[in-house]
């Protein structure tokens, strides 16, 4: 709408002898405008703010440079799972992916189990809204199929998790993890030693970015 009504009103301006490469300018300044409200993936990510008492891992970043960082570190089973995953959700209209973890101490870098708490968080943006809701309806973060209520007893769906309709928060043990998808942006969000509660406010706080 906001686009519309630029082009309109430079339309306006030229039937009053506004000169042509100043409706140009104009036009230009307003479309610029009109998607400056649009961020990266890393941009939307979880940010070292969001979270207390973590600090970021070095491999975080670009799904791309998390990657190799992971490849070169010797997790080349991580790093070709992580790879395939990306090549498929590219498949499907990914255009960029940002993969940031957060631990209590540098040990806990892609450990399994870790020794404190860790958030994991992977958000992808895709080329429109409808290619990230069918990336999350056929669970392209979660190898293929989407949670559901079915396989998770008791998880929270749609409007309960407070993310939107395209949303899960399943939970066991140590671990919660949240998934959804908003506009054009289709999440994961993981967390170990912290519970439902906060795994949900820090979703909140990278839903709001998207």
């Amino acid at each position: 709408m906001f686009t519309y009504i630029a082009v309109q009103s430079v339309r306006r301006g030229s039937r009053k002898h506004v000169s042509t490469p100043f409706a140009i300018w104009i036009l230009a300044s307003m479309l610029i405008l009109s998607g400056c409200g649009e961020k990266s993936a890393s941009d939307a990510a979880l940010q070292g703010g969001d979270v207390s008492g973590l600090h970021r891992c070095s491999f975080s970043g670009s799904i791309t440079g998390a990657i190799d960082s992971i490849r070169k570190q010797g997790a080349t089973v991580q790093a070709s799972g992580l790879e395939k995953t990306w090549s498929d959700l590219k498949a499907g209209g990914a255009q960029e992916a940002a993969y940031v973890e957060y631990v209590t101490s540098d040990s806990d870098c892609r450990a399994n189990p870790p020794s404190g708490k860790t958030a994991l968080n992977i958000v992808v943006k895709f080329d429109n809204d409808q290619h990230a809701t069918a990336a999350y309806q056929s669970g392209g973060l979660t190898s293929g199929s989407a949670p559901s209520s079915a396989e998770f007893p008791g998880a929270q769906i749609g409007q309960q998790t407070g993310l939107g309709d395209s949303s899960i928060i399943i939970s066991g043990g140590s671990v919660a993890a949240a998934l959804w998808s908003v506009d054009k942006y289709y999440s994961i969000l993981s967390l170990y030693s912290g519970g439902v509660l906060e795994l949900r406010g820090l979703a909140g706080k990278v839903k709001a970015r998207e």
